[in-house]
């Protein structure tokens, strides 16, 4: 039995990204009979990760973001003694705290592992960056193994941090998926009669998902198809901007921002198009539960890797005129060619596969 120890900021199993990663991972090495410790930063609970083993062991920190600081030191000084087999992080922040923690004895782990979640330094710029990048030189030289979502953003991170390869193995496997969970979500029925047909979106409300664009594009679409709807899916800090540019192009009627929920699935498979519109991302996964629904599925080039994906409607970032284009390249054809091919790239995706692939790169590793 192998003992494993996840860092990552909150216990929500349903936000996607990095908690789905990290959640579906602990899932698959709980089920393979191994005792897997999670810490959050975060205090608040969501309870998604309550019931899950009972070889889980869930930790929170507690207090505001300066007092959790000195919880989580106080965390690890409590079982500095525990040697854990793997550690896995996927956050520069987590990733730069359990390294630091391990230089300086406090964690003791065979292989730690960590995931980049985007692409630094074509994210981020002034203040910010120069924050992350001491916290790569902080805590990533006690890093075994660094985990890259595409080749587009491992060569960034590399041109910026070519030290990094002094230090660990710096390798590139994709984001994994868990179809076994799909399927059951997949199951529920829901009422949105009210709004069909429609067009769907998911994510944050911030400035890198590209909602303002995809609602620029929607409005021109509406004057071809009146009878169209669109649903975006999810909540955050533009809520109050996107409402406002909805009003101003006076479709207020026809684009609901739909606030969060808890299973993305039923809504994925009744929409007439799912919509990725993101500037810039690390991979979307939103994307794979898309296609997991979908055979009409449109995507910006928002990450390496997506213009390879089969069967997408692929468009330039930052453009609303293009991704109008795409929208109705998709809606006037019949895609269900296109189911082949999302099943063949999501079972490349299945999460074994993604723990075979974190084995064999350790191998590589030790080996050269």
């Amino acid at each position: 039995m192998k003992k494993i120890l996840i860092f990552l900021h909150r216990d929500d199993s349903h936000a996607g990204g990095a908690e789905e990663i990290m959640y579906n991972l602990s899932r698959f090495w709980l089920e393979h009979g191994n005792q897997v410790d999670v810490l959050f930063f975060s205090p608040v609970r969501y309870g998604g990760w309550d019931s899950l083993n009972p070889n889980l062991c869930l930790y929170y920190a507690r207090g505001g973001k300066f007092t959790r600081m000195f919880h989580l030191l106080y965390w690890f000084i409590v079982h500095r003694n525990i040697m854990y087999d793997y550690s896995f992080t996927s956050l520069v922040f987590h990733t730069s705290w359990l390294g630091i923690m391990r230089r300086i004895g406090l964690l003791k782990v065979k292989k730690m592992l960590a995931r980049e979640s985007t692409s630094i330094f074509n994210r981020f710029s002034g203040l910010k960056l120069m924050r992350m990048r001491l916290l790569y030189y902080l805590g990533y030289p006690a890093v075994n193994l660094l985990i890259c979502q595409t080749d587009f953003m491992k060569d960034s991170l590399l041109s910026h941090q070519s030290w990094l390869m002094n230090y660990m193995k710096v390798c590139v496997i994709p984001n994994p998926i868990s179809i076994e969970k799909i399927r059951k979500l997949e199951q529920e029925q829901i009422d949105i009669c009210n709004y069909s047909p429609y067009i769907v979106a998911a994510g944050r409300y911030i400035p890198e998902k590209g909602f303002d664009l995809l609602i620029k594009a929607f409005s021109e679409f509406r004057k071809i198809y009146p009878h169209f709807h669109l649903l975006i899916l999810g909540d955050g800090t533009e809520r109050i901007k996107l409402q406002q540019l909805v009003e101003n192009l006076q479709i207020k009627d026809f684009v609901h921002l739909y606030g969060f929920v808890d299973n993305v699935y039923p809504y994925f498979r009744q929409a007439e198009i799912c919509v990725v519109s993101s500037r810039i991302e690390g991979f979307p996964n939103v994307l794979l539960q898309m296609m997991s629904q979908n055979n009409n599925v449109v995507s910006t080039c928002c990450a390496g890797g997506i213009e390879n994906i089969k069967g997408l409607y692929v468009c330039e970032t930052n453009d609303e005129k293009a991704i109008l284009n795409s929208i109705l390249d998709c809606y006037k054809n019949d895609n269900k060619e296109c189911r082949n091919f999302f099943n063949e790239e999501l079972a490349k995706r299945d999460i074994g596969s993604f723990v075979n692939n974190i084995k064999l790169a350790l191998l590589e590793g030790q080996n050269n």
